[in-house]
């Protein structure tokens, strides 16, 4: 499985669900809960409620540092192909 698909697979169009960009927030504000759930508007509870869904959805754990490059590298190679 692909970190594209990973990431594909946190994108629910049924629902307009978006999980993926819940876990770029995080990775992008530094692994900082309570800085990623304010610039996402939510409340901190509820950024760890999506952080352990998106760790059930993709069998990931959102704590292993090697992991986390792992995705955030992920990010930037499909931010630089999208350019």
């Amino acid at each position: 499985k692909t970190f594209d698909d990973m990431l594909a697979t946190l994108c629910d169009k049924s629902t307009g669900s978006d999980l993926s960009y819940t876990l770029y927030k995080y990775l992008e504000c530094g692994q900082n809960i309570a800085k990623a759930a304010k610039e996402l508007f939510i409340h901190r509870n509820t950024m760890i409620y999506r952080l352990k869904q998106i760790s059930e959805i993709i069998d990931f754990d959102c704590k292993n540092l090697d992991n986390l490059y792992m995705i955030q590298t992920a990010f930037y190679v499909k931010k630089l192909l999208s350019i």
